[in-house]
Protein backbone atom coordinates (compact mmCIF):
# COMPACT_ATOMS: atom_id res chain seq x y z
CA UNK A 1 0.00 0.00 0.00
CA UNK A 2 1.51 3.58 -1.05
CA UNK A 3 0.02 6.63 0.02
CA UNK A 4 1.01 8.90 -3.24
CA UNK A 5 -0.59 12.04 -1.79
CA UNK A 6 -2.90 13.67 0.65
CA UNK A 7 -3.78 17.17 1.43
CA UNK A 8 -4.47 18.82 4.59
CA UNK A 9 -6.28 22.00 4.04
CA UNK A 10 -8.01 22.99 6.84
CA UNK A 11 -5.91 22.33 10.28
CA UNK A 12 -6.15 23.97 13.27
CA UNK A 13 -4.41 23.37 17.21
CA UNK A 14 -6.07 24.83 19.99
CA UNK A 15 -5.05 24.87 23.79
CA UNK A 16 -7.95 23.17 26.10
CA UNK A 17 -6.83 24.98 29.57
CA UNK A 18 -5.53 22.02 32.20
CA UNK A 19 -6.39 19.26 29.92
CA UNK A 20 -4.43 19.22 26.44
CA UNK A 21 -4.20 20.16 22.63
CA UNK A 22 -6.75 19.71 20.64
CA UNK A 23 -6.49 18.86 16.63
CA UNK A 24 -8.82 19.48 14.38
CA UNK A 25 -8.52 18.12 10.38
CA UNK A 26 -11.12 18.80 7.83
CA UNK A 27 -11.78 18.30 4.28
CA UNK A 28 -8.40 16.45 4.35
CA UNK A 29 -7.72 13.94 0.58
CA UNK A 30 -5.74 11.43 0.20
CA UNK A 31 -4.74 9.36 -2.93
CA UNK A 32 -3.71 5.36 -2.13
CA UNK A 33 -2.50 2.91 -4.69
CA UNK A 34 -1.67 -0.63 -3.98
CA UNK A 35 -0.86 -3.58 -6.10
CA UNK A 36 -2.58 -7.02 -6.37
CA UNK A 37 -2.28 -10.70 -7.79
CA UNK A 38 -5.04 -13.68 -8.49
CA UNK A 39 -3.90 -17.00 -9.05
CA UNK A 40 -6.57 -20.11 -9.28
CA UNK A 41 -6.86 -22.82 -11.06
CA UNK A 42 -9.44 -20.95 -13.43
CA UNK A 43 -7.60 -18.21 -14.27
CA UNK A 44 -4.69 -15.64 -13.34
CA UNK A 45 -4.18 -11.80 -12.87
CA UNK A 46 -2.71 -8.98 -11.68
CA UNK A 47 -2.92 -5.56 -11.50
CA UNK A 48 -3.62 -2.35 -9.70
CA UNK A 49 -6.09 -0.37 -7.19
CA UNK A 50 -6.49 3.31 -6.75
CA UNK A 51 -8.20 4.55 -3.90
CA UNK A 52 -9.17 8.37 -3.60
CA UNK A 53 -10.56 9.70 -0.43
CA UNK A 54 -12.01 12.96 0.06
CA UNK A 55 -13.98 14.82 3.01
CA UNK A 56 -11.38 13.38 5.68
CA UNK A 57 -12.62 14.44 9.21
CA UNK A 58 -10.91 14.18 12.41
CA UNK A 59 -10.92 15.86 15.92
CA UNK A 60 -9.47 14.64 18.83
CA UNK A 61 -8.02 15.75 22.30
CA UNK A 62 -3.59 15.38 22.89
CA UNK A 63 -3.30 15.19 26.36
CA UNK A 64 0.32 16.04 27.72
CA UNK A 65 1.40 14.19 30.76
CA UNK A 66 4.51 12.64 32.42
CA UNK A 67 5.72 9.05 34.08
CA UNK A 68 7.98 9.13 36.58
CA UNK A 69 10.98 9.03 34.46
CA UNK A 70 10.44 12.49 33.80
CA UNK A 71 9.26 11.84 29.89
CA UNK A 72 6.44 13.40 28.33
CA UNK A 73 3.35 11.04 27.80
CA UNK A 74 0.86 11.65 25.11
CA UNK A 75 -2.40 10.44 25.29
CA UNK A 76 -5.43 10.35 22.63
CA UNK A 77 -8.99 11.72 24.24
CA UNK A 78 -12.10 12.07 22.50
CA UNK A 79 -11.29 11.16 18.92
CA UNK A 80 -13.98 10.99 16.06
CA UNK A 81 -12.41 10.35 12.41
CA UNK A 82 -14.44 9.60 9.54
CA UNK A 83 -13.95 9.34 5.64
CA UNK A 84 -17.31 11.21 3.53
CA UNK A 85 -16.27 10.08 0.12
CA UNK A 86 -14.34 7.18 -1.97
CA UNK A 87 -13.51 6.83 -5.41
CA UNK A 88 -12.01 2.95 -6.36
CA UNK A 89 -10.58 2.62 -9.58
CA UNK A 90 -8.63 -1.30 -11.64
CA UNK A 91 -6.18 -1.58 -13.84
CA UNK A 92 -5.23 -4.92 -15.63
CA UNK A 93 -6.55 -7.43 -17.73
CA UNK A 94 -9.60 -7.89 -15.98
CA UNK A 95 -10.36 -3.70 -15.13
CA UNK A 96 -13.42 -3.27 -17.28
CA UNK A 97 -15.44 -6.15 -15.06
CA UNK A 98 -13.59 -4.77 -11.61
CA UNK A 99 -14.64 -0.99 -12.29
CA UNK A 100 -18.22 -2.46 -12.57
CA UNK A 101 -18.15 -3.30 -8.91
CA UNK A 102 -16.23 -0.32 -7.65
CA UNK A 103 -19.05 1.92 -6.93
CA UNK A 104 -21.07 -0.90 -4.29
CA UNK A 105 -17.53 -1.41 -3.03
CA UNK A 106 -17.31 2.01 -1.74
CA UNK A 107 -20.03 1.75 1.09
CA UNK A 108 -18.19 -1.48 2.63
CA UNK A 109 -14.87 0.39 2.10
CA UNK A 110 -15.51 3.76 3.93
CA UNK A 111 -17.65 1.93 6.60
CA UNK A 112 -15.10 -0.67 7.41
CA UNK A 113 -12.41 2.46 7.47
CA UNK A 114 -14.18 4.86 9.44
CA UNK A 115 -14.25 2.37 12.18
CA UNK A 116 -10.24 1.79 11.90
CA UNK A 117 -9.19 5.55 11.88
CA UNK A 118 -9.46 5.71 15.50
CA UNK A 119 -8.04 2.68 16.56
CA UNK A 120 -5.03 2.96 14.21
CA UNK A 121 -4.83 6.83 15.50
CA UNK A 122 -4.49 5.88 18.83
CA UNK A 123 -2.12 2.80 17.87
CA UNK A 124 0.10 5.85 16.39
CA UNK A 125 0.09 8.02 19.79
CA UNK A 126 1.17 5.04 21.65
CA UNK A 127 4.12 3.79 19.20
CA UNK A 128 5.18 7.56 19.77
CA UNK A 129 4.98 7.33 23.37
CA UNK A 130 7.34 4.54 22.56
CA UNK A 131 10.15 6.89 20.97
CA UNK A 132 9.39 9.19 23.61
CA UNK A 133 10.10 7.00 26.46
CA UNK A 134 13.56 6.88 24.89
CA UNK A 135 14.41 10.06 24.99
CA UNK A 136 17.53 11.32 27.22
CA UNK A 137 16.65 12.81 30.51
CA UNK A 138 20.16 12.86 31.97
CA UNK A 139 23.01 14.07 29.86
CA UNK A 140 26.43 14.47 30.40
CA UNK A 141 27.73 17.43 30.30
CA UNK A 142 31.98 16.89 30.49
CA UNK A 143 33.98 14.91 32.81
CA UNK A 144 32.91 16.90 35.50
CA UNK A 145 28.78 16.84 35.35
CA UNK A 146 25.70 15.61 34.38
CA UNK A 147 22.77 17.95 33.46
CA UNK A 148 18.58 16.05 34.89
CA UNK A 149 16.17 18.16 32.43
CA UNK A 150 13.51 15.69 32.95
CA UNK A 151 10.09 16.61 33.69
CA UNK A 152 9.00 17.58 37.10
CA UNK A 153 5.22 17.93 36.45
CA UNK A 154 2.34 17.12 33.73
CA UNK A 155 2.82 20.55 31.15
CA UNK A 156 0.43 23.22 32.50
CA UNK A 157 -1.79 23.98 29.69
CA UNK A 158 -3.14 27.68 29.43
CA UNK A 159 -5.93 29.34 27.01
CA UNK A 160 -2.95 30.89 25.40
CA UNK A 161 0.42 28.79 26.02
CA UNK A 162 2.10 25.97 26.94
CA UNK A 163 4.47 25.45 30.38
CA UNK A 164 6.98 22.97 30.91
CA UNK A 165 8.66 22.50 34.20
CA UNK A 166 12.46 21.12 33.58
CA UNK A 167 13.91 19.76 36.68
CA UNK A 168 17.51 21.72 35.34
CA UNK A 169 19.67 20.46 37.94
CA UNK A 170 23.18 19.77 37.82
CA UNK A 171 24.93 16.76 39.57
CA UNK A 172 28.53 15.13 39.59
CA UNK A 173 29.67 12.64 37.52
CA UNK A 174 29.72 10.38 39.86
CA UNK A 175 27.53 11.32 42.22
CA UNK A 176 24.01 11.50 41.65
CA UNK A 177 22.55 12.39 45.15
CA UNK A 178 20.25 15.81 45.19
CA UNK A 179 21.78 19.03 46.36
CA UNK A 180 21.29 20.09 49.78
CA UNK A 181 19.33 23.14 48.90
CA UNK A 182 15.67 23.08 47.68
CA UNK A 183 14.47 25.34 44.17
CA UNK A 184 12.02 27.69 44.92
CA UNK A 185 9.08 28.32 42.05
CA UNK A 186 9.31 31.31 39.90
CA UNK A 187 6.74 32.99 36.87
CA UNK A 188 8.01 34.39 33.85
CA UNK A 189 6.68 38.25 33.11
CA UNK A 190 3.71 37.88 31.21
CA UNK A 191 4.78 38.36 27.14
CA UNK A 192 3.38 37.56 24.41
CA UNK A 193 5.50 38.67 21.12
CA UNK A 194 7.60 35.51 20.85
CA UNK A 195 7.18 32.19 20.91
CA UNK A 196 9.16 30.47 22.71
CA UNK A 197 10.51 31.67 26.42
CA UNK A 198 13.38 29.90 28.93
CA UNK A 199 13.35 30.86 32.19
CA UNK A 200 16.64 29.84 34.48
CA UNK A 201 16.73 30.05 38.47
CA UNK A 202 18.97 30.54 40.56
CA UNK A 203 18.82 26.58 41.47
CA UNK A 204 20.05 25.92 38.14
CA UNK A 205 23.12 27.75 38.97
CA UNK A 206 23.29 26.72 42.69
CA UNK A 207 23.51 23.19 41.51
CA UNK A 208 26.13 23.99 38.72
CA UNK A 209 28.34 25.45 41.73
CA UNK A 210 27.29 22.63 43.67
CA UNK A 211 28.08 20.22 41.41
CA UNK A 212 31.44 20.96 39.87
CA UNK A 213 32.85 22.24 43.45
CA UNK A 214 31.92 18.77 44.79
CA UNK A 215 33.72 16.95 41.33
CA UNK A 216 36.60 19.11 41.88
CA UNK A 217 36.56 20.92 38.95
CA UNK A 218 37.43 24.50 40.86
CA UNK A 219 40.98 23.15 42.02
CA UNK A 220 43.39 24.70 40.05
CA UNK A 221 47.01 24.12 39.92
CA UNK A 222 49.83 26.06 37.44
CA UNK A 223 53.40 24.61 37.15
CA UNK A 224 56.32 27.02 35.93
CA UNK A 225 55.93 25.50 32.76
CA UNK A 226 52.26 26.46 32.14
CA UNK A 227 52.82 29.55 33.35
CA UNK A 228 55.70 30.68 31.21
CA UNK A 229 54.00 29.30 27.84
CA UNK A 230 50.76 31.35 28.78
CA UNK A 231 53.33 34.63 29.15
CA UNK A 232 54.78 33.98 26.31
CA UNK A 233 51.39 33.22 23.95
CA UNK A 234 49.43 36.53 25.32
CA UNK A 235 52.72 38.31 24.87
CA UNK A 236 52.07 40.35 21.72
CA UNK A 237 54.98 41.48 20.64
CA UNK A 238 56.94 41.17 24.09
CA UNK A 239 57.42 37.21 23.33
CA UNK A 240 61.22 37.50 23.57
CA UNK A 241 61.91 39.87 26.38
CA UNK A 242 59.23 38.00 28.34
CA UNK A 243 60.83 35.03 27.23
CA UNK A 244 64.14 35.84 28.66
CA UNK A 245 62.60 37.22 31.91
CA UNK A 246 60.88 33.89 32.23
CA UNK A 247 64.46 32.32 31.56
CA UNK A 248 66.39 34.35 34.34
CA UNK A 249 63.41 34.53 37.27
CA UNK A 250 60.43 32.20 36.79
CA UNK A 251 62.48 29.01 35.42
CA UNK A 252 65.54 29.28 37.34
CA UNK A 253 63.21 29.09 40.61
CA UNK A 254 60.60 26.78 39.81
CA UNK A 255 57.22 27.65 41.80
CA UNK A 256 53.50 26.38 41.47
CA UNK A 257 50.74 28.10 41.76
CA UNK A 258 47.43 26.73 43.05
CA UNK A 259 43.79 28.15 43.36
CA UNK A 260 41.19 26.38 44.93
CA UNK A 261 37.15 27.55 45.58
CA UNK A 262 37.19 26.67 49.36
CA UNK A 263 33.17 26.84 49.07
CA UNK A 264 30.97 26.44 45.87
CA UNK A 265 30.51 29.88 44.19
CA UNK A 266 27.45 31.47 44.66
CA UNK A 267 25.51 33.16 41.61
CA UNK A 268 22.70 35.98 42.50
CA UNK A 269 20.17 36.93 39.85
CA UNK A 270 19.12 40.38 40.68
CA UNK A 271 16.45 42.53 38.13
CA UNK A 272 17.97 42.92 34.86
CA UNK A 273 21.82 41.70 36.65
CA UNK A 274 23.78 39.04 38.38
CA UNK A 275 26.46 38.96 41.17
CA UNK A 276 29.15 36.08 41.36
CA UNK A 277 30.53 35.32 44.66
CA UNK A 278 33.90 32.64 44.42
CA UNK A 279 35.27 31.95 48.06
CA UNK A 280 38.58 30.87 47.25
CA UNK A 281 42.02 29.99 48.11
CA UNK A 282 45.30 31.33 46.61
CA UNK A 283 48.85 29.46 47.40
CA UNK A 284 52.26 29.96 45.53
CA UNK A 285 54.43 27.35 46.75
CA UNK A 286 58.00 25.92 45.55
CA UNK A 287 59.09 22.34 45.44
CA UNK A 288 62.74 21.15 45.36
CA UNK A 289 63.93 17.92 43.54
CA UNK A 290 63.55 15.39 46.97
CA UNK A 291 61.77 17.82 49.05
CA UNK A 292 58.39 19.05 50.72
CA UNK A 293 56.44 21.83 49.00
CA UNK A 294 57.34 25.35 50.69
CA UNK A 295 54.67 28.07 50.48
CA UNK A 296 55.65 31.11 49.45
CA UNK A 297 52.30 33.47 49.30
CA UNK A 298 48.79 32.19 50.97
CA UNK A 299 45.67 34.31 50.33
CA UNK A 300 41.99 33.76 51.05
Amino acid sequence: IKINAFSLPNTSLAFVPGVGIRALINHGTANISTDWEIKSPLFQDTGGADLFLSGVYFTGIVVLAWNDFGHPILKLQNCCAQVSHSDVSFSGELSVLYNSFSEPMEKPILKNLNKMLCPIITSEVEALNANLSMLKALRKIDNYTLLDYSLISSPEITENYVDLNLKGVFYPLENLTDTPFSSVPFVLPEHSDSMIYIGISENFFKSASYAYFTAGAFNVTLTTKEIFNHLIRNSQGLGSMLSRIAELYILSQPFMVKVLATEPPVVNLLPGNFTLDVPASFVIFTQSKNSTAKTIVSMD
